[in-house]
């Protein structure tokens, strides 16, 4: 293909080696464009996606809730050249974001929202509130041990953390008086519970502003917040209102819009993660490759791709082992915090 010519010798950073997404990504950019120089990254150096790539191109790098990983990662890039990053770990996209021109001086691009975005999504409350004239939410508060309004009197309840993915911390509340084991201090939530079917939309749309794609996929079986069978769906309803959000909060790239239904069947909002999802291969496989349109956006190769449809396709997922050599392991003593030799290959 003619874009995959354009893009040979590009050199691509992919971080979170270690999840599903990045996993994900980094295979999917390998079977794709086989041109492309890949580059993987971890906090971890066992992180398995650090060995879908040559040993050379692997690094360790700081976890991005530390103060020095945009630093770090911007002197990596620099002395690998890199042209393009993809982070797939939440901490790391303010950071990242925040660090965009920075990165772009030393000729390193990176494919992440605004900070102003990335803001809204990371505070679930916040979220709420800019979205719920555009599309249905879940009745919500900041829970400080007030008395409850009357949207949230009767029924069962959801306490979770105001931030913070992957379902850690939440609680089903099916008595008011449960609430008295919830922390006070503004860092829970309290919203309705949403008994129905819960869905990911994978929304794709442009630096230019341009939606492509909105793939919803109906979340089967989830273990620690991760769906480890699925399906994509064909529904409208879903795929305008999470079109609709990416618009209204500017967010680009491929973003994870969640919702569940009521009880009443009408779906509302639960959260958006601005990044790939850890099920990112079905929606590879139901015809829209999203790991694909990022690299393609971020060089301004996107302008003849109109909007795209897709199949219905179901997965289930499955361990897999990587055998891997001995020698390229490391013990927890021999970690460094970054690794910058054999810069450029």
């Amino acid at each position: 293909m003619k874009e995959t010519v354009e893009l040979n010798g590009c050199r691509v950073l992919v971080t979170g080696a270690g999840g599903p997404a990045g996993y994900s990504v980094l295979e999917r950019l390998a079977a794709w464009c086989p041109g492309l120089i890949l580059y993987a990254a971890d906090a971890s150096p066992l992180a398995s996606g650090l060995f879908v790539v040559p040993e050379p191109r692997r690094h360790v790098v700081p976890m991005g809730a530390d103060g020095q990983f945009a630093d770090t990662l911007e002197r990596l890039c620099r002395s690998l050249c890199i042209d393009l990053v993809i982070p797939t770990v939440d901490s790391e996209l303010l950071p990242l974001s925040l660090a965009r021109r920075q990165l772009l001086r030393s000729g390193t691009r990176v494919a992440v929202s605004t900070p102003l975005g990335l803001r809204a999504c990371a505070d679930k409350v916040e979220l709420t509130k800019i979205l719920a004239r555009v599309i249905p939410t879940a009745p919500t508060i900041v829970w400080a041990g007030q008395e409850l309004p009357p949207e949230l009197s009767t029924g069962r309840l959801v306490a979770k953390p105001r931030q913070g993915s992957g379902a850690r911390g939440v609680h089903i509340i099916d008595d008011a008086s449960e609430l008295a084991a919830i922390p006070v201090d503004g860092s829970y939530l309290v919203m309705q519970h949403l008994p129905g079917p819960e869905y990911s939309v994978d929304v794709f749309r442009t630096s230019d502003g341009r939606v492509l794609a909105t793939v919803p996929r109906e979340r089967l079986r989830v273990d620690s917040g991760v769906a480890i069978a699925a399906r994509t769906v064909h529904d409208p309803e879903l795929e305008d209102y999470a079109a609709r959000a990416v618009e209204r909060l500017n967010l680009t790239g491929t973003v994870n819009v969640q919702f569940r239904r009521d009880d009443a069947g009408r779906p509302k909002l639960l959260e958006i993660n601005p990044r790939f999802p850890g099920t990112m291969p079905l929606t590879v496989a139901a015809g829209v490759d999203m790991p694909r349109l990022t690299v393609l956006d971020a060089f301004g190769l996107c302008g003849d791709i109109e909007p795209m449809g897709f199949d219905e396709v179901a997965i289930v997922r499955r361990w897999r082992e990587q055998i891997v050599d001995v020698d390229s392991l490391v013990g927890p003593g021999e970690i460094e915090s970054v690794a910058l030799e054999g810069a450029a290959e």
